[in-house]
């Protein structure tokens, strides 16, 4: 498993996203065609995980870095992957979309390809692409840490990236936001943080809690629409395995229950990581260890985890 430690910030937001996720409010525009082939004409999942688009994600030879990341359209897809057989190696978003009658072949985003891309995922309106680097702020070559960035759609693609370096840089509503992220006061390696949206700036990061965060290494958070889960990876040396996909579910008084080993109770889970859900919350994707294949189910089995269940 890559593990990236990221630099402490407070004055600026550089670098403390390890991979985000936004809680959406928006109902995903459906595609006009009639014979649009959603998430590629796939029968939909039950709750039991199952592979999903094998031979499709990740492209041959490579291996899956990132959750399945569909605009609210579901006509086209981004996602990160890694080639083993490339040295040096270098992550890259690629995406597919819908050309009409098929899906497209897995392609490189033209915002990457020279330095390490990650994690890739939607704005609610679907204008934007947030993605996690490791190039510098003038773009002129690579850094040891992560940053933020995000493209915006233009006329025939995507705009030039553009750093987010401190939260006023959103520049507008994005909805609550959640990071991975090391600061002072944290409880392990790394922590998952709230980020709202108050009177038209995003307020510095709120630590979840002991709930969510322990000495171990918390990262990748997916949220429910409604922000009533959170999904998220955490890393340790326990039973042999290194990661495992857990769930923990918003309280009433706005605090967190504890966090649950999704892989302690259906198999597929274990070894999971970067969680992330389909436009209109209805499916889970996740990454199996190593990457080798994603997995899909259907949302509603998260309520198999819900304290009292």
């Amino acid at each position: 498993m890559d593990r990236v430690k990221l630099p402490l910030v407070f004055i600026t937001f550089l670098g403390i996203a390890l991979l985000l996720c936004c809680c959406t409010t928006s109902s995903p525009t459906p595609v006009s065609s009639a014979e649009f082939a959603e998430y590629f004409g796939m029968a939909p999942p039950g709750l039991s995980p199952e592979l999903f688009a094998p031979g499709i994600l990740p492209p041959e030879g490579g291996m899956a870095h990132s959750f399945p990341a569909f605009s609210p359209d579901g006509s086209e897809v981004y996602f990160s992957t890694y080639f083993p057989d490339q040295e040096p190696r270098v992550d890259v978003i690629m995406f597919l979309e819908w050309r009409g009658d098929a899906w497209s072949s897995a392609q490189v985003a033209s915002f990457s390809g020279e330095f390490n891309d990650n994690w890739p995922w939607f704005s609610p309106d679907g204008d934007r692409l947030y993605f996690s680097s490791q190039r510098s702020q003038d773009g002129s070559g690579d850094v040891e840490e992560y940053g933020l960035w995000y493209v915006e759609r233009v006329e025939g693609g995507w705009s030039s990236p553009r750093q987010i370096a401190a939260p006023a840089d959103f520049g507008r509503d994005e909805g609550p936001i959640y990071v991975a992220a090391v600061f002072p006061g944290g409880y392990g390696d790394m922590d998952i943080y709230r980020l709202e949206y108050v009177d038209g700036m995003y307020m510095m990061p709120e630590n979840l809690g002991p709930m969510v965060n322990t000495e171990a290494e918390e990262y990748g958070p997916c949220v429910a629409r409604d922000e009533s889960y959170l999904i998220f990876s955490r890393y340790e040396d326990v039973g042999g395995r290194s990661v495992d996909l857990y769930v923990s579910f918003q309280q009433e008084d706005g605090t967190w229950s504890e966090a649950q080993n999704m892989g302690e109770r259906i198999e597929a889970f274990r070894g999971g990581r970067f969680a992330g859900l389909s436009p209109d919350g209805r499916y889970l994707f996740f990454v199996a260890e190593g990457g080798e294949a994603i997995y899909w189910v259907d949302a509603e089995v998260v309520e198999q985890f819900r304290p009292g269940e």
